[in-house]
């Protein structure tokens, strides 16, 4: 039992979300997955190959017609990231993720208010 509480707490603080570094902080590789957010204008992607998950924000260009989105969050998770999910009041967001190696995979839990603090992890396994 307490060999999986320690396992829970490191994932869990791997997995929370820290700020994005810069305007440019992008994934490394292709994107698996994408969802927008129903509450605000934020767009949620997982990243193939870097085994983060990104929460993106609009800006408005110098001449006002055209909208970016820029990293303002950050996320690592342990294997690929498979999907990505946002409740409908905006407040939880989900990501699935292989974990590396293994046939074993689970789900992180985030509560977007809160920080982005890791609100639970699944995993379909014991580990």
């Amino acid at each position: 039992a307490y060999l999986m509480k320690e396992l829970n707490f490191l994932i869990a603080e791997r997995s929370r979300f820290k700020q994005a570094v810069g305007d440019n902080d992008f994934h490394r590789g292709d994107i698996n997955c994408i969802v927008c957010s129903p509450t605000s204008h934020q767009i949620i992607t997982g990243g193939k190959h870097d085994n983060s998950v990104r929460i993106w924000e609009p800006r408005n260009n110098e001449k006002g017609s055209e909208i970016t989105f820029i990293p303002k969050r950050k996320a690592f998770v342990d294997g690929t990231v498979l999907s990505v999910a946002v409740s409908e009041d905006g407040i939880l967001a989900a990501a699935g993720c292989s974990l590396k190696n293994t046939p074993n995979g689970y789900v992180v839990v985030w509560n977007l208010k809160e920080n982005g603090n890791v609100l639970c992890n699944l995993r379909s396994r014991i580990l």
